[in-house]
């Protein structure tokens, strides 16, 4: 609606934005729709703060036509994780089933009692496997 009324206060036709607006793909990582196999449908998003990471997984439950939503998630850096491991737990429970993998440092140094497994520990949803690389990540979600 913004767009609406800045496209007419500015005297931009309502047509040229039409135009633009229908090849607006989205922002990349954002609930993309990486493609389907064996009726697997897979979505990549970069969420990495609980917050959006409960938004995505409340998305895809809305998404699904039928079957689980299965989520593979990387923690990203370790202070992240460390400040906020519990709400990640929070957030990662309302999935279905949940991978989680070794978080990723970029760049950080470790901190000695920060990984996964401290996210795992607060989870309440049983359904919970820390494979050690991302390929046992992508081979587990091969079962589902």
């Amino acid at each position: 609606m913004a767009a609406i009324l800045a496209c007419f206060e500015t005297g931009i036709p309502l047509s040229d934005l039409v135009s633009k607006i229908s090849e607006y793909s989205g922002v990349n990582r954002r609930l993309e729709y990486l493609g389907s196999k064996n009726g697997i449908e897979v979505y990549d998003d970069y969420g990495h703060h609980p917050t959006e990471i409960k938004a995505v997984i409340q998305s895809m439950e809305e998404l699904k036509k039928e079957g689980r939503a299965v989520i593979l998630f990387q923690p990203h850096r370790y202070t992240r994780t460390q400040n906020l491991y519990k709400e990640f737990a929070e957030s990662l429970d309302s999935g279905e089933i949940v991978f989680l993998l070794p978080i990723y440092s970029a760049g950080e140094d470790p901190i000695y009692g920060v990984k996964a497994e401290l996210i795992s520990d607060f989870m309440k949803f049983p359904a919970k496997i820390l494979p050690k690389e991302i390929s046992e990540g992508i081979f587990a979600l091969k079962s589902f």
